[in-house]
Formats: structure tokens, sequence, C-alpha cells
């Protein structure tokens, strides 16, 4: 699922990143209708929670390794 024109994640509706996330677990682990629309609401409550939390707080989520990587 590549995609050149990706937008940035602040030009993306909360909506927008639940759908593409709920895409990718798809694509990796097929679902039926319900547990679609279960980790749909999953994606999206995440990305609700997430877009009102500090960068910094965020940052301490992710390891070392992988913030070395793209600094």
């Amino acid at each position: 699922m590549s995609n050149n024109n990706v937008l940035p994640i602040m030009q993306r509706s909360r909506l927008d990143v639940a759908l593409e996330l709920t895409q990718l677990y798809v694509e990796e682990y097929p679902t039926d209708a319900d547990e679609f629309e279960y980790k749909f609401s999953q994606f999206y409550a995440l990305v609700t929670v997430l877009e009102n939390t500090d960068n910094n707080s965020l940052r301490e989520l992710v390891p070392k390794e992988i913030l070395n990587k793209i600094r």
C-alpha cells in the first residue's frame, strides 16, 4: 500500500488515519465485518487520544533506537 502522495498527519483527519490503520490491519489479518468495525473503532479512539497528547510524551514511548534512526 505504497503511496507517494501521503499527507502529513496534521493535514489528515482522525477518520483518514483510522481508516488507513484499519486497512493496514485488514491486509495483514483478514477479518469479517464485525471485527472490521471493532478494529476501526479502536483505531479511531487511539487516534483521538494521541491527537491530544503532547509530542514529548509520545517520544517517551518510542524506543531510542528508532528515534535515533529518524533524527
